[in-house]
C-alpha cells in the first residue's frame, strides 16, 4: 500500500478509493440477462446429443473405428477379410489431391491386408527371372490371382 502512495504522490491520478468492508455491491439490479439464447443453445445441445443417439442406435460405429476397403468391408471385422486389419493404399499420394472433396473419399484403390508393406517395389514384366518372386510380392484386388 505504501507502493501506490508514492506513485501518486503528486495527485495526478486522483485520489484513491477508500475500502468499505460492508459494501455489498449493486445486488438488486442483478438477474440473468440472456434466457432466450441460454434457452437456443440448450435446445442446439439437446439436438446434438439426439443426432448422436441416433447415430448410435441406428448406425454401425466401427466403420469410424476401423479403415474399410473399396468394397466398404471393415478390415479386421467383416467375414470376407477378419485376418486382414491393415488398410493398404494403391497410391497413397492421390489422397493428397483436392479429388476427395468430390468423391467422398481417397480415389486410389484400397484393400485390406495382413501386414504391412515394410518397403517400395515395382513390378517389372520384362524381368522373367524374378518373375515368381515379383508376383507372391504384389497385393492385388481380392478376385485377382498373381500367378
Amino acid at each position: 500500500m505504501e507502493e501506490n502512495k508514492v506513485a501518486n504522490e503528486d495527485g495526478k491520478y486522483g485520489s484513491p478509493h477508500e475500502f468499505d468492508p460492508n459494501f455489498r455491491g449493486p445486488v438488486k439490479s442483478r438477474s440473468c440477462t440472456d434466457i432466450i439464447c441460454l434457452l437456443l443453445f440448450i435446445l442446439f445441445l439437446g439436438g446434438w446429443a439426439a443426432v448422436a443417439v441416433i447415430g448410435a442406435i441406428h448406425g454401425d460405429p466401427t466403420r469410424l473405428l476401423y479403415p474399410t476397403d473399396s468394397r466398404g468391408q471393415v478390415c479386421g471385422k467383416d467375414a470376407v477379410v477378419k485376418d486382414k486389419p491393415f488398410l493398404f493404399f494403391f497410391d497413397l499420394t492421390r489422397c493428397a489431391s483436392l479429388a476427395i472433396l468430390k468423391e467422398r473419399g481417397c480415389p486410389t484403390p484400397q484393400v485390406c491386408v495382413s501386414k504391412c508393406p515394410k518397403e517400395n517395389w515395382f513390378y517389372n514384366p520384362v524381368d522373367t527371372a524374378t518373375d515368381q518372386l515379383q508376383r507372391s510380392r504384389l497385393i492385388c484386388f481380392y478376385d485377382v490371382d498373381p500367378f
